[in-house]
């Protein structure tokens, strides 16, 4: 009762994404869900992110969805960043609109709040590849992988790379002379290459300067 549908342009998957599913409800099949790839699902989603900088710390959450509300702009979160070493608040807020429009109209217009204006910069897309850190290969994550045994970013054999005992590398992904967590692994760099595929084809085209 599982099938893979594959769009040929952004235009089709987004009547998929959107439309499809409502469609077969309406005609009796109430019991049918889209699941949209995990990939795809993490490109649309930073499409919806934006980072205002340099704003005041006494500048509550709350004022700011205000704020944006009153621009007409829907945001769905609003959270203030904090420092990794001591988790004291920083001057940069990031928000999550309602869509990519949103998002957009935000980072031309900036955030403006009462006499204040301050600076927004969309969300950068992550080109980086997912790798398995259970059985080092890509595109899943350790919770979804069916294997039991970790293996050895190192040599690749089963084992934890702290037990370890090899001389010499070996990339479980390649056999190349080098860890299989490297980033200059063939394997590794072709899998960035498809991310980056993946982003040109599904993500709206805009200016991105800020890591998500």
């Amino acid at each position: 009762g599982v099938f893979t549908l594959q769009a040929m342009d952004v235009n089709s998957f987004n009547l998929i994404l959107n439309e499809f599913q409502d469609k077969i409800k309406a005609e009796g099949h109430k019991g049918v869900k889209i699941f949209v790839p995990r990939s795809i699902q993490r490109i649309k989603d930073t499409e919806k992110v934006a980072f205002a900088k340099r704003v005041d710390l006494e500048i509550p959450n709350s004022r700011i969805l205000e704020a944006l509300k009153e621009k007409g702009l829907l945001a769905s979160d609003v959270t203030r960043l904090t420092t990794k070493d001591n988790n004291k608040p920083t001057g940069t807020i990031r928000i999550t609109l309602e869509d990519p429009a949103n998002r957009n109209t935000l980072v031309k217009t900036g955030l403006q709040i009462d006499s204040m204006f301050f600076p927004v910069e969309a969300a950068k897309q992550n080109v980086a590849p997912v790798q398995c850190f259970q059985c080092l290969s890509f595109n899943h994550v350790a919770k979804y992988c069916k294997e039991k045994q970790q293996k050895c970013a190192k040599c690749g054999d089963d084992h934890k790379m702290d037990q370890c005992k090899a001389d010499k590398e070996k990339c479980r992904n390649c056999n190349g002379t080098h860890m299989a967590t490297s980033k200059d692994c063939p394997r590794y760099l072709e899998q960035a290459s498809r991310m980056k595929g993946l982003v040109n084809q599904y993500s709206t085209k805009s200016t991105q300067s800020h890591n998500a």
